[in-house]
């Protein structure tokens, strides 16, 4: 599909180490094709996303994977309008992952151009399943660019 040297790039970002470990471990298992960069704030995220290597061609994100809270309420939703209004990433999908099942956040990612909302897994075994319904559906169902 859309394979380049640096396999399938995907930006995680989530302020929780203990969650960055459990993705990491089963992102190798599920997705081995991902090549996962891992941040814990907007900042990190925006400096990542500016850099030269990250916007060459074939080394910037194909998928980022979001949680709303980092830590605050809103931080989520900040970079996802910074993304949003960004020329170069306001078309890169964009799944909100987090530990929320308020409606309200759900309609609020979604009228902020979220690609998609899925609530966080509790366990490891669930983080594999999620994981592998992502790449079903964003490495192996749908084209990017």
């Amino acid at each position: 599909m859309h394979k380049t040297s640096r396999g399938f790039p995907v930006l995680f970002i989530d302020d929780n180490p203990a969650v960055i470990e459990i993705v990491d471990r089963a992102m190798q298992k599920v997705f081995p094709e991902a090549n996962t960069a891992y941040k814990q704030s907007i900042e990190e995220a925006k400096v990542y996303l500016e850099k030269p290597e990250t916007i060459a061609y074939g080394a910037y994100p194909k998928l980022i994977l979001l949680d709303i809270h980092l830590p605050d309420r809103n931080d989520g939703w900040q970079l996802l309008d910074f993304l949003r209004n960004h020329p170069k990433w306001r078309l890169t999908p964009v799944v909100m992952l987090t530990s929320s099942d308020d409606d309200m956040d759900v309609l609020e990612s979604y009228r902020q151009g979220a690609s998609s909302f899925i609530a966080k897994p509790a366990s490891y075994s669930e983080w594999q399943h999620c994981l592998r319904a992502i790449r079903n559906y964003w490495y192996d169902a749908v084209k990017t660019v």
